[in-house]
């Protein structure tokens, strides 16, 4: 099963790697060049599995507890539920599954359709005029070769959403055993015990700052589906290099040390998959290449060789480093104003305190022996992953706190086995099922009732998007050229993959885009404000469109585009001016 999961991850992270390759050296992405990464990408994974024939992990169903069991039964209840009605038709809607989902799941179709239409490389900003992307949006990449080449749009996120998602729990019970699925599955503090109140499964923690991670990270943060499990097989082979080269566990037992070119494959192709997992894992790394001096020429290695392709992916999400920093101190994370103790108990409930003695125990057993003894396989992750833990509680990577979620839950993760293995473990039965069900009881209940409406939340309409898609197809309008209409997650154009001066201002706030004066000179354009036109020219417009959501906003508009532009398309779905006289 290890070697299958590293398999896959090699056939995405290859076939998206030569995708872009073939981007910059053609200058765009064509059906035959998806084909060929594709291809390719599935040669790699051929290889990844030849070589990776001394890896293993022991995986028995039959032995497995009735607790292991009922917890693998939960992942799969989620995964096929989320995943199988992800996004789907409901009579003319196209709906998400998920409340969460609205605005991502938007922004993803977006990526998907643009880069399936072959712009030019390295791809302009749908979201944001004058800007290229800087977003990882490597899985969405991924999607697209499959898009380009007949596949439904639907079905690929859905499939792939819960083929990966399914590993990723896999690769959690390989990290850490049932308590760390667990952990991740059912994460949360105290909000879920409200359930005795009325008996009524509800998402309790959707207004904390520690929501569900199913939930509120691996359906809506697609990059997940892939930084998750390729993060814990390079932090799986890390931890059982270092504990081979200390002697420390013999070399019998479950094999899961990657070759040297998976582990380069793997590490310097993160940033284009997700960033923020890209700076952890980077940390992690110089930590066991200070810490681990029988290996370190590996340690070398690996940093060596992933280097030129991480650093540019790096000057590409970046700008060349250009983009406006967006980290900065926050203390506390996101409790303001709110009692310390309720804010921390209410959403972590026990973990907090039971990381607290995890690290005392171990410094205490340390101090007993002696300091100078190597580091043991548990002090080597848990000592990294407390710092980091309160590091990202306070240091903010983006304009949103909320967005430490991703860095925040790796920290959580990196904990979770040894407060089994080194506190929880070694307590009797009844106290055992007691801290559990106080950990797991809210995550519990928070992720069985995070779907309050079964038919979904609508995200637009399936006949309108659609009947625009053809009409922009037969005029030929060009996939460069971009669009001036009212900035929103589910406007049509974006659903089909077109670029706007402005999306949705929402995104690209926490993102670290400011947007402000762009998007006051886009309302005076479409209000029809005296200098519309210079407006037009300095916002790169070669389409105005105007639908039902331009009537409503900006319902008072002159919009003197209609008698100096040409009318170029009109349907139920709008009119578009082409920015000529």
């Amino acid at each position: 099963m290890i070697r299958l999961i590293t398999s896959v991850f090699a056939f995405i992270s290859g076939s998206t790697i030569l995708a872009i390759a073939a981007g910059f050296i053609v200058g765009t992405i064509t059906q035959p060049y998806a084909v060929l990464s594709l291809y390719l990408g599935f040669v790699i994974a051929l290889r990844a599995l030849l070589s990776t024939k001394e890896m293993n992990f022991e995986f028995k169903i039959n032995e497995l507890s009735i607790w292991s069991k009922l917890t693998f039964l939960c992942l799969s209840l989620y995964c096929f539920r989320t995943f199988l009605w992800l996004i789907f038709k409901f009579g003319d809607d196209v709906r998400v599954l998920s409340p969460n989902n609205l605005g991502d799941m938007a922004l993803h179709i977006n990526f998907i359709e643009h880069i399936a239409k072959s712009p030019p490389f390295w791809l302009d900003n749908t979201y944001f005029v004058g800007d290229k992307i800087r977003y990882p949006l490597g899985i969405d990449l991924f999607n697209s070769l499959f898009v380009m080449n007949g596949v439904d749009l639907f079905k690929s996120l859905k499939w792939v959403g819960l083929i990966c998602s399914m590993l990723a729990g896999f690769m959690l019970y390989v990290w850490g055993g049932t308590f760390t699925l667990a952990g991740f599955l059912f994460n949360g503090g105290l909000a879920g015990f409200k359930f005795f109140d009325g008996l009524v499964f509800y998402d309790y923690q959707k207004d904390l700052a520690w929501k569900s991670l199913p939930l509120a990270v691996l359906v809506t943060q697609r990059a997940m589906l892939y930084s998750l499990p390729v993060g814990l097989l390079l932090l799986s082979s890390w931890r059982q290099r270092y504990a081979l080269s200390q002697n420390l566990i013999s070399e019998n037992k479950n094999n899961l040390t990657l070759p040297l070119w998976l582990e380069i494959l793997f590490f310097s192709s993160m940033p284009i998959f997700h960033f923020h997992t890209f700076i952890f894992l980077s940390l992690l790394l110089g930590w066991f290449f200070v810490i681990s001096s029988k290996i370190r020429t590996h340690f070398i290695k690996l940093f060596m060789f992933s280097l030129p392709i991480a650093i540019f992916f790096v000057l590409l999400l970046t700008n060349n480093f250009k983009a406006s920093s967006i980290i900065h101190f926050k203390f506390g994370w996101m409790q303001e104003k709110e009692n310390f103790f309720f804010f921390w108990l209410n959403n972590f409930g026990i973990f907090l305190p039971l990381v607290f003695i995890l690290v005392g125990k171990l410094f205490y057993s340390r101090k007993e022996k002696s300091f100078k003894k190597p580091i043991a396989p548990s002090e080597i992750i848990v000592i990294p992953g407390f710092i980091l833990l309160i590091l990202f509680f306070n240091l903010m990577l983006a304009p949103w706190e909320w967005d430490n979620v991703k860095v925040i839950l790796w920290a959580y993760i990196l904990l979770l086995p040894y407060i089994w293995s080194e506190v929880v473990s070694k307590l009797n039965k009844i106290q055992i099922s007691a801290i559990c069900f106080v950990m797991f009881f809210s995550g519990f209940i928070c992720l069985f009732g995070g779907f309050p409406e079964p038919n979904g939340y609508r995200l637009y309409q399936y006949s309108t998007v659609s009947e625009l898609n053809t009409v922009l197809r037969e005029k030929n309008i060009n996939i460069r050229d971009r669009f001036a209409s009212f900035p929103t997650f589910n406007h049509p154009l974006l659903l089909i993959g077109r670029k706007v001066v402005i999306g949705y201002p929402g995104w690209l706030w926490t993102h670290g885009y400011k947007s402000q004066i762009k998007e006051e000179k886009l309302k005076k354009l479409m209000m029809g404000d005296e200098n519309w036109l210079g407006y037009v020219k300095d916002l790169e417009v070669k389409y105005i469109f105007w639908g039902d959501m331009e009537n409503r906003e900006y319902k008072d508009s002159k919009k003197p585009w209609e008698s100096q532009f040409t009318l170029i398309a009109s349907g139920p779905w709008g009119k578009i001016f082409e920015a000529r006289q």
